[in-house]
């Protein structure tokens, strides 16, 4: 067994995240509750291949990795009925344990390697956050083995760089066979 993880979500928007919390999280919650009833129509009006080309402009440090291809199949799905409601429920989820509490967590079995794979141009993922999950989860026996910022690569590295990331991916998997 082993967890191979490739850009770990660490949902700014958490409460442990924001700063000043008990003041700032009721406005979150209010914001995030405007979405819910009367977002609908903004959600339409932004479901379009235009904007959701435009959008992966930002996390996407190779933009050349930004096809017809990759907009439909994220797209499509946006377009399916009640999926407003999913993307609302993934907006509001400000609670439930991080990646750093996952990982460190007693019930997690130690003896499972964790590799941990992000790319560095990656706006919505904290490079400082992610390299230290090894110094955070490890403590000289925690699971995280290995974690691995790529260079040129933004928030889906596996659509830009995807020779690296499978490269990384085969020694895990030969690293999990030699385990065995």
């Amino acid at each position: 067994d082993g967890c191979f993880v490739i850009n770990p979500n660490f949902r700014e928007l958490h409460m442990a995240e924001v700063p000043l919390s008990p003041l700032a999280m009721p406005l979150v919650r209010q914001i995030q509750s405007l979405l819910r009833t009367k977002g609908h129509g903004l959600f339409e009006s932004l479901a379009t291949p235009e904007i959701v080309t435009e959008i992966l402009k930002e996390p996407y440090a190779v933009t050349d990795a930004i096809d017809e291809e990759l907009v439909e199949v994220l797209l499509n799905p946006l377009l399916t009925k009640g999926a407003d409601e999913v993307v609302f429920d993934t907006l509001s989820y400000s609670a439930g344990p991080l990646p750093e509490q996952q990982l460190s967590d007693s019930t997690f079995p130690s003896d499972v390697p964790v590799w941990v794979v992000y790319g560095k141009d990656d706006p919505w993922t904290p490079s400082g956050r992610v390299e230290n999950l090894a110094k955070v989860c490890n403590n000289g026996d925690g699971p995280v083995e290995r974690v691995v910022g790529l260079e040129g690569a933004g928030h889906c590295p596996h659509d830009e760089v995807p020779e690296r990331v499978n490269e990384l991916l085969s020694e895990f998997l030969d690293r999990l066979d030699g385990a065995n």
